[in-house]
């Protein structure tokens, strides 16, 4: 469904605010269309199990491929992006 919103609008970029990384659908659908997602993390941790568990599994996988990194702070970058390469752009 995504990707048939963005093909029908004709979007060249995708912004993705995302609190984990324990769902990367969107990003997914970014890149099968060849935009590089931007993400934009807003949290320097999560709750549950099952969401830590996921989020410590695709974020490795978001480090590993094009993607503008944003985040709010450095402890949310920090947690998102598995390096030290992210903008921030704190919420105003």
């Amino acid at each position: 469904m995504l990707k048939q919103i963005i093909l029908e609008n004709g979007y060249r970029h995708i912004h993705i605010n995302m609190l984990s990384a324990a769902s990367l659908m969107s990003v997914k659908s970014a890149r099968e269309l060849g935009i590089t997602p931007i993400v934009h993390s807003h949290n320097g941790g999560t709750t549950g199990i099952l969401r830590r568990l996921l989020h410590g599994i695709n974020v490795r996988g978001l480090s590993k491929t094009p993607t503008v990194s944003l985040a709010c702070s450095n402890e949310a970058g920090a947690w998102m992006f598995e390096c030290d390469k992210f903008t921030i752009i704190p919420n105003g």
